[in-house]
């Protein structure tokens, strides 16, 4: 479902654009209407400010200004220029006006091209359900981003989305996803928690983090908005760049890290196909039946995603399928973590090059496979890069 985070991400940053929950039909003041009539229409629309124009002069007056002037008197002198950084486009994203919420420290921008105002945008647009919708979509790619992290840091299969039977080690809501994945410490340091302070400390941090995140989902799936949430709406702004920040940091780790590659580095390759468990690497390790090198290709399980059982047998089928008809040598093994239930069955393939395994692998979806020698073990990427090695027979 989650299979490129970073590709839904920009999705959801891309399709909500400025003119979604933008005031976009504005009603103009005249620079000769009298001060009362514009404040009294102000007030009785909860208006801050509001946009000037006629033929000689583009401008806008707020209502603080305004009330020093005398009921009668012409808004004409409380005039102000609009300047560019007052402006945004209506084609802007989301992101774009929160950057300039942050960046200018205003509670509002007008929206248009150029120096004429076609909409308006508030801090408190930010209650618009198109702004729910951003969030929501947004903590929904949190919350996959952290099953498919804890599933390979617990060396559990977890799906990027609860199952319907509650398979064991799969949460089943946000909070007890939240609760595991704060028993990782290393997981927590790796997106961004300081370990400085302490483990307690730590997890604390990320708790009161998540504990937000959850309650405003919580909030949003009720159909409220982010802003029954905060104080003010500048605390709207912190909230979200607090979700975006930790979303990239979960987009990183899913996409490259460390751990991964450990974990494949650890992986043990057994033939089990008369019964027995018969090991190709580690200090149980056989001489190697193929001849060397033997690359180890897997279809189950794409970048971590976990399928079902029904779907990696469909995928593994036509793996099988396409080394046949490229009358390829090949023999039925199985990847397993040297902890925990890891398991992918897998093809080792002897007589492809590096690049075509790599290639073959890629079309499938996999992050990476393994090369066996006599004498090594080693993890390359599908792009060719080798991320880990070691002795085969160790």
């Amino acid at each position: 479902m989650f299979k490129n985070i970073s590709n839904l991400d920009e999705l959801a940053n891309e399709a909500i654009k400025v003119k979604h929950f933008a005031t976009m039909e504005l009603v103009e003041a005249d620079p000769d209407d009298p001060a009362l009539e514009i404040v009294a229409w102000m007030t009785a629309n909860n208006f801050d400010i509001v946009p000037v124009s006629n033929s000689d002069q583009i401008g806008f007056v707020s209502r603080v200004k305004l009330e020093s002037l005398r009921d009668n008197e012409s808004i004409r002198k409380a005039i102000c220029p609009i300047d560019k950084t007052s402006m945004i486009s209506p084609n802007a994203s989301i992101r774009s006006v929160l950057d300039k919420f942050t960046n200018t420290s205003s509670s509002w921008l007008f929206v248009g091209d150029g120096n004429k105002p076609k909409g308006i945008v508030t801090l408190y647009d930010l209650e618009k359900p198109a702004v729910s919708l951003f969030l929501l979509s947004k903590i929904l790619m949190l919350e996959a981003g952290l099953r498919r992290l804890l599933g390979t840091y617990t060396n559990t299969p977890i799906p990027d989305s609860p199952s319907e039977d509650g398979v064991a080690g799969d949460p089943q809501k946000l909070y007890e996803l939240l609760d595991k994945v704060r028993e990782e410490s290393s997981l927590v340091s790796e997106l961004g928690f300081s370990l400085r302070s302490g483990e307690v400390v730590l997890k604390g941090q990320f708790r009161d983090v998540t504990n937000r995140i959850r309650h405003l989902r919580n909030h949003l799936a009720h159909g409220r908005s982010i802003l029954n949430e905060v104080k003010n709406p500048l605390e709207a702004v912190q909230r979200i760049n607090e979700i975006d920040k930790l979303l990239e940091k979960v987009k990183s780790k899913v996409d490259d890290r460390e751990q991964v590659w450990n974990a494949f580095i650890n992986t043990i390759i057994v033939d089990e196909s008369d019964g027995k468990q018969i090991f190709w690497g580690g200090a149980n390790a056989i001489p190697l039946p193929m001849q060397s090198p033997i690359f180890v290709i897997s279809a189950e399980n794409p970048f971590e995603e976990v399928l079902s059982p029904e779907k990696n047998n469909e995928r593994t089928t036509y793996l099988r399928k396409l080394l046949k008809y490229r009358e390829l040598k090949f023999m039925e093994v199985f990847g397993k973590s040297s902890y925990g239930t890891w398991k992918q069955a897998s093809f080792a393939i002897e007589g492809i090059s590096q690049k075509d395994a790599c290639e073959l692998a890629k079309k499938f979806g996999q992050r990476a496979i393994f090369e066996l020698t006599q004498d090594e073990l080693r993890v390359i990427s599908v792009d060719g890069e080798c991320r880990k090695n070691k002795p085969r027979c160790r």
